[in-house]
């Protein structure tokens, strides 16, 4: 006979409170049919094939108990499971994917609700609570997360408000507050695998020690451990373990940033070397047993033991790092510039130890990191909250639901998800979609441009860790390459496309400087190299002027400024006065035609200027053509500098700083400015120069004898040095208003400086010379002529002038208009000639006479052996393919037989 008995054990619908578990709602009356049996006999009662069908089999639940009467046995219905108690309470649409698991450490459970089941958090930490009695607090992870140290802000759900646990692992004890450090149990086998590869006799630097994982494991194997943490509260618990886990002896704790940790080490351990290894530590138990082994031997009066100093020998001491654990995923990989020259100050000695570099074990973020509810997947809700928990109020914000999101996850809770492969190709675009984003943001004016800080902010954000300090130092000097003090949105991609292809950068210079002959490769070099070994074209022309801008020394320091300054100073000083020498003929001959009366009977010495030139050869020979070089060549320096200081600071204030350009009000002022302020040195060198000048016709028209400069300065004094200033400034001030401003468009609009990182050549940079200064020259002609006439000394029978405006009026009336043009032409002739040499005698100068602290000359040789023509087949050929990257269909033309014209015809190449 068989008898089927049917109950009702599911746990009703649940109607009670969310804020707390209403358990009474679990708990209901049954009547079961039981079998009461003696104790020795129920294994043949469970065993009989016809009970088979009538036992009740509940999972986890003991079928047989003891009966009240102590004797018997009594089968007994099972409680309800938490799953079924989940499924009592939860909405229908939210069983499916209702929370199952936790995390232990030590008596707190913690788990990370998803949004939709918050309002039920209470009833499932208490759920947790009664069904776990280690558990004596329930806590939920929100994804608030400390911007500085780390740790998840939590909420308590069920239970006793205590975080302070004590967790076991790797043997170790560690205590700690589990609301104000970092600690993940999951990290359990990384801990052990890497103590597991130190040896016993290293010393170990634990960057992000936290509250000891890796310290004190590695210490109890007796390894010297530097262990530093910047939050407080981890150092704290961090010395409690140390000394609960008996190895304070082993472990240095220090509480600071992480890049001065890591810096400092390497020179405290040198100084403060650990005691060589000695063995393992022995446990609690061990240790026990040899204080019960020395008590009984005094207990028995036996002699104990004798302990023997060991004398430690200097090269037995531990000084060398042999590990850094970085073990902070999320900006862990930030930290590794810290690690460069740290033995660039080093004692040699202690560089001299390194002969194998210290071991860096840097976390970073893993697949797994992101797939918090380990499904094997990742969508987009894990995506955006790990994401979102690394960007801090003071980061660059990043739109989630942006569509390069959306092309790789789909939208909110949407059901699209990443495997493996996926996931590790949305890992590799990421930074260029955060590139992108970064600088549509900080565009506010949506121009396309961003300033040079902005720049330097995306790049520290995104690619920080992967630059030097040189470099990163140098980064607003991105906007130098193009016109303007602003960076556009090529120029930032351009960067970052370098920074990808860093690897490939190195390996073409390396091979185009071996081809070189004097190994050195410039802008054009470096592409053709890079066209030649690799079959799509891998830098842009702005990409390769991107990575000669940043290959220099970095940013000089104040002592090297001065330095080059002065040697530039020196050189521009040598090279002046070499230009003015080999022109200052043409300014003698020039002054002569200036000074010529021409209304005076007897005073018209010279026809023109080749006439006067003839005249001063035959008269006063070769050195005629010299007198007052002496006080042109004192005063050439200082007037070059004075008009180039002035003009390129009143250009560096009216700038403006977005554009980079300068209104023409702004640039004829500063031009004007310039020119005016080397009146001040210059007027007291010019009038002395001049009358030297005229020295020469004065003595064969009346004999007189040539006075020297210093007996003219002592004629003059001070006031007289400066007679003439007022026509000196109105020679001056036009002429460099004019030759300024014009200088400067000639080399960026016609010769196009600064395109792309063009740098004039030496035939562009003179050519725009003497064009600025042929309608300066000219047009300041009369002001120049009534300058001579006012700083020339009078001779009898000439005409005497009372200032500026008479002597304008003078000349006009007594010799016509013609007259105040006189010598325009050799002011013209003399101004190009003297700028072209005193840049040939420059350039030479800084050949012969490079600057010491140099790293190489400023131009660049090379020698690939490639033909030119193989070169132009292999840009086209890039240059096509990138093409038909745009598009499928470019290049390709209909023609009347509807055919395409394929790029790969035989007949077309």
């Amino acid at each position: 006979m068989t008898r089927h008995l049917y109950l009702d054990i599911d746990p009703p619908t649940y109607t009670g409170s969310r804020e707390h578990l209403d358990r009474d709602v679990f708990q209901k009356k049954l009547s079961v049919l039981g079998a009461r049996v003696q104790p020795e006999k129920v294994g043949k009662f469970l065993k009989a094939s016809p009970l088979k069908q009538a036992l009740l089999d509940i999972p986890k639940v003991h079928t047989v108990v003891p009966d009240q009467d102590g004797i018997n046995r009594l089968v007994l219905l099972r409680v309800n499971q938490e799953k079924e108690i989940l499924h009592a309470f939860l909405p229908e649409e939210l069983r499916e994917g209702a929370p199952t698991g936790f995390a232990m450490v030590g008596h707190i459970a913690h788990v990370n609700l998803n949004n939709e089941y918050l309002p039920y958090k209470h009833i499932i930490g208490q759920l947790i609570l009664d069904k776990n009695t280690r558990v004596r607090t329930v806590v939920n992870k929100l994804n608030n997360i400390n911007s500085q140290f780390r740790f998840f802000e939590m909420e308590l759900l069920a239970g006793e408000p205590d975080y302070v646990v004590e967790h076991h692992e790797s043997d170790c004890r560690f205590t700690f507050d589990f609301t104000k450090v970092y600690w993940n149990s999951r990290l359990h086998t990384e801990h052990e695998r890497l103590v597991h590869m130190f040896k016993p006799e290293e010393v170990i630097a634990d960057v992000f020690a936290g509250v000891g994982p890796f310290a004190a494991p590695a210490a109890k194997k007796g390894c010297a451990v530097l262990a530093n943490d910047l939050n407080p509260e981890s150092a704290k618990y961090l010395s409690i373990n140390v000394t609960n886990n008996r190895v304070a002896d082993l472990v240095r704790v220090t509480c600071e940033d992480g890049r001065e940790f890591i810096q400092k080490s390497v020179g405290r351990v040198w100084s403060e070397p650990f005691a060589p290894y000695s063995g393992p530590k022995p446990s609690r138990v061990q240790e026990e047993k040899e204080r019960r082994r020395l008590q009984k031997l005094r207990a028995e009066g036996q002699p104990l033991p004798e302990t023997v100093d060991v004398e430690v020998r200097p090269e037995q001491l531990r000084r060398r790092v042999s590990h850094f654990v970085m073990n902070l995923p999320d900006s862990a990989i930030q930290f590794l510039d810290a690690f460069r020259g740290i033995l660039s100050d080093a004692d040699p000695n202690m560089r001299e130890a390194y002969e194998a570099m210290p071991m860096i074990h840097c976390h970073c973020f893993t697949r797994e990191y992101f797939d918090t509810d380990h499904s094997g997947f990742i969508d987009y809700n894990e995506f955006r909250s790990v994401m979102s928990a690394s960007i801090t109020p003071e980061s660059i914000p990043f739109d989630f639901d942006c569509d390069w999101v959306q092309l790789y996850l789909g939208k909110k809770n949407g059901t699209h998800v990443l495997g493996y492969s996926e996931f590790t190709q949305l890992m590799k675009g990421l930074q260029g979609e955060r590139l992108r984003q970064a600088f549509k943001f900080l565009d506010a004016d949506q121009d396309g441009f961003i300033l040079p800080d902005q720049f330097k902010r995306i790049i520290l954000e995104i690619a920080g860790h992967k630059l030097s300090e040189a470099v990163i130092d140098r980064l607003p000097t991105l906007c130098t390459l193009s016109p303007g003090q602003r960076i556009s949105y090529s120029e930032v991609n351009a960067f970052y496309n370098v920074i990808k292809e860093m690897d490939m950068v190195e390996r073409i210079i390396r091979e185009a400087t071996a081809k070189s002959k004097d190994g050195r490769i410039d802008q054009n070099d470096f592409l053709n190299h890079a066209a030649m070994h690799s079959r799509y074209s891998l830098f842009t022309p702005m990409e390769a002027s991107i990575v000669f801008h940043f290959a220099g020394r970095g940013v000089p320091g104040q002592l090297h400024k001065l330095l080059s300054s002065s040697y530039n100073f020196a050189l521009g000083g040598i090279a002046g006065a070499f230009g003015a020498t080999i022109v200052y003929p043409i300014d003698m001959v020039k002054t002569r035609m200036q000074n010529q009366r021409s209304t005076v009977v007897g005073q018209m010495l010279y026809k023109n200027s080749l006439d006067c030139a003839k005249k001063i050869l035959r008269n006063e020979g070769f050195l005629g053509f010299y007198r007052g070089l002496g006080p042109q060549l004192v005063g050439v320096a200082p007037e070059k500098a004075i008009k180039l200081t002035v003009n390129d600071l009143i250009r560096g204030k009216a700038m403006d700083p977005e554009t980079g350009r300068i209104k023409l009000g702004w640039e004829l002022f500063a031009g004007g400015a310039a020119g005016g302020c080397q009146v001040v040195f210059t007027n007291p060198l010019e009038i002395v120069k001049i009358r030297l000048q005229v020295q020469g016709e004065a003595a064969k028209l009346e004999g007189a004898v040539p006075k020297g400069a210093i007996h003219i300065v002592r004629q003059l004094g001070i006031v007289g040095l400066y007679k003439g200033a007022s026509a000196c400034l109105l020679r001056d001030v036009p002429f460099s208003a004019i030759y300024f401003p014009v200088y400067s468009h000639l080399k960026s609009d016609v010769f196009q400086e600064g395109y792309n990182g063009k740098q004039l050549s030496f035939v562009e940079t003179l050519s725009a010379a003497a064009l600025a200064g042929m309608p300066a020259a000219y047009l300041a002609t009369p002001a120049d002529v009534v300058k001579t006439r006012l700083q020339v000394e009078a001779k009898q029978g000439q005409t005497k002038y009372n200032g500026l405006r008479d002597a304008f009026v003078k000349i006009y009336r007594e010799e016509g208009f013609k007259a105040l043009f006189k010598g325009g032409p050799a002011r013209v002739i003399r101004s190009s000639p003297q700028f072209g040499f005193t840049l040939l005698g420059y350039e030479t100068l800084k050949k012969m006479i490079p600057y010491p602290w140099e790293e190489k000359p400023p131009q660049v040789a090379t020698a690939l052996t490639s033909r030119s023509d193989d070169l132009a087949r292999i840009r086209a050929r890039n240059a096509l393919k990138i093409l038909l990257d745009v598009h499928g269909d470019v290049g390709r033309l209909a023609v009347a037989s509807s055919k395409p014209l394929s790029l790969s015809n035989p007949k077309l190449s």
